[in-house]
């Protein structure tokens, strides 16, 4: 019969074992390089936006994807597919001119995209046991793109790129995560008083 003593030696031999795999584990985290995510991040944005130069652009938007399959893209809308969108129905206004699912088009970075989903399914596979440590690091890294996607487009409105579009709205879009406070928060950052004044009315309506 194993005595008090020897139970509780091998309990703390347990634990010292347990803790020492999880220091192993975490050492062995897969790694993301952000900073060159997002070196890349801004200048695909400036190389869309030149793109469309030359056309009547009012808002362009980084749609971000977190799940599943992660994706990265630059959705953007245009004054003329807007009013053609409205037509008569100049009640719902503000939501076709700021709802991204409305938009006129995306083009979805693949390269980023590809990183990703890369490390998104080597999170997958590494806390593959342990799913608590998987939706905790996802998180994370989610967060990190989330503030490299706000970050670089502050860094776009100094561009050249930007400067050729009149009174151009810029937004981090993730779809069915943000509560309407926190994307207002977000929006505030990005863009003039007046613009999110009109944000807010298509966000909370007349509040």
């Amino acid at each position: 019969m194993m005595l008090i003593a020897d139970k509780m030696l091998l309990f703390r031999k347990s634990v010292f074992v347990g803790e020492r795999m999880n220091i192993i584990k975490r050492m062995a985290k897969p790694k993301f390089k952000y900073d060159d995510f997002e070196n890349a991040l801004y200048k695909e944005i400036c190389r869309i936006m030149l793109k469309h130069s030359g056309n009547d652009i009012y808002a362009f938007s980084v749609k971000y994807e977190p799940d599943f399959t992660p994706y990265i893209a630059v959705v953007e809308n245009s004054k003329s597919h807007l009013e053609e969108t409205v037509g008569n129905d100049t009640q719902n206004y503000f939501y076709y001119k700021y709802c991204e699912e409305e938009w006129e088009d995306a083009e979805i970075i693949k390269d980023l995209s590809d990183q990703l989903c890369h490390y998104y399914n080597d999170i997958k596979k590494w806390a593959s046991d342990d799913s608590l440590l998987q939706e905790e690091t996802i998180g994370e890294h989610r967060d990190k793109i989330i503030a490299i996607c706000v970050n670089v487009l502050i860094k776009v409105k100094q561009s050249k790129e930007y400067a050729v579009f009149p009174n151009l709205n810029l937004n981090v879009y993730i779809r069915e995560f943000l509560s309407n406070e926190e994307e207002l928060l977000l929006y505030q950052k990005l863009n003039d008083r007046e613009v999110v004044k009109e944000y807010k009315k298509y966000l909370l309506g007349n509040q």
